[in-house]
């Protein structure tokens, strides 16, 4: 089985799961797969819904400065795992490399 074909399958997997209104616990027992490998796959669908879809929820979006004075400007990262980094005196390579890194 190739990996999109397998993709494919654990994806239908969790729309499954997320129709029949059992735990995850029970759809495993039900299904006889491991509980971590359903959470597994429930984040790679997450992710692929948001990417396929082009949500924003929780990614980036363009800003336009609006500072007057761009010497006391400061930039604001947040991170979805909760990191939050202000930068005194951006500049937007070190903005690209810092939001690269997540």
């Amino acid at each position: 089985m190739s990996r999109s074909e397998k993709a494919c399958k654990m994806f239908e997997l969790v729309e499954s799961w997320r129709a029949s209104g059992q735990s995850r616990q029970q759809f495993c027992a039900t299904h006889d797969i491991k509980v971590a490998k359903l959470a597994y796959w429930i984040s790679r669908k997450n992710k692929y819904d948001h990417h396929s879809t082009g949500s924003s929820g929780g990614g980036f979006i363009a800003i336009e400065p609006t500072v007057a004075h761009p010497q006391t400007a400061k930039v604001a990262l947040h991170y979805p795992n909760g990191v939050r980094l202000e930068i005194a005196h951006p500049d937007e390579q070190l903005i690209a490399r810092l939001i690269r890194l997540w």
